[in-house]
């Protein structure tokens, strides 16, 4: 299985990217988000085989391909959302990086038919938040 994480830089979607990682159905995260991977995720996973890090803004032209570059996706997880207007950044960067993104990435979603759709409440639902050790099983899951 492919999963298709944005925002996955932040709080959500890098637990999601750290949980996925270790799982054996997964075959590869293609993660997006508007930061490089350094320093953001644990070293132990910056590098992994599975990952594949995409760095761009969901409200730019471009992304697109570079996601679609390894395959297939099976599954989206959007958790890319900007909360505060960034320093020195005007209302119309916000509004394309939350509004034009999310249009953007409901375009990618229906134009590749990809079936299995996420976000970050459905996930916050499903009790993502557990306890995130080796021994223990999530209950989430994306079939």
């Amino acid at each position: 299985m492919k999963i298709f994480i944005t925002g996955a830089a932040g709080y959500i979607g890098g637990m999601l990217t750290h949980v996925f990682l270790n799982d054996p159905q997964v075959e590869r995260i293609i993660a997006l988000d508007l930061k490089e991977k350094d320093n953001l995720l644990p070293k132990e996973i910056q590098n992994h085989p599975k990952l594949v890090w995409v760095t761009y803004n969901l409200g730019d032209d471009g992304w697109q391909d570079k996601v679609l570059k390894e395959g297939p996706i099976d599954a989206v997880i959007h958790c890319a959302y900007i909360i505060r207007q960034g320093y020195g950044k005007k209302r119309a960067w916000q509004v394309k990086s939350n509004i034009t993104a999310a249009e953007k990435l409901f375009d990618f979603v229906f134009k590749n038919k990809i079936l299995s759709w996420k976000n970050d409440w459905v996930l916050a639902d499903c009790k993502i938040f557990s306890k995130f050790s080796s021994n223990q099983k999530t209950s989430f899951s994306i079939k």
